[in-house]
């Protein structure tokens, strides 16, 4: 599990759907406004004209093709659009997400390491 705190500069109210504690839950994110949600594993944020940004607890699993660095314990996926971010931690996992006023987002680890990943988003498979 993992700790985020959001930060909305944004001109529009966002919508967090999450799961904390094995539950699905959901909160408003105000304008202007900021908290930190803990205990948390999945989750997704809605960002009115701008899509969405998704949360995988990945727990112990290791994404393919970097199984040697990071190199902590635990894991977190954060997928926007085409872009994708690798979060590893040990122990408490802690993320800051930032909603700039245009809509745009940054995102920092307060401990362990994140790193910009590539991953697809649709593979065609031969029948």
């Amino acid at each position: 599990m993992f700790q985020l705190k959001v930060v909305n500069n944004y001109y529009y109210e966002c919508l967090f759907y999450y799961d904390k504690d094995g539950h699905q839950q959901q909160a408003i994110i105000n304008k202007h406004y900021q908290f930190t949600y803990q205990n948390l594993t999945n989750g997704y944020i809605a960002i009115p004209g701008i899509g969405q940004v998704n949360f995988t607890y990945l727990g112990e699993e290791k994404i393919s093709n970097y199984e040697k660095y990071p190199i902590e314990k635990y894991g977190v996926l954060l997928r926007v659009h085409t872009s994708e971010v690798y979060y590893r931690f040990d122990n408490l996992g802690s993320l800051e997400l930032v909603i700039d006023k245009y809509g745009g987002c940054s995102v920092k680890g307060n401990n362990g390491t994140l790193i910009e990943i590539e991953l697809n988003e649709l593979i065609i498979k031969d029948s």
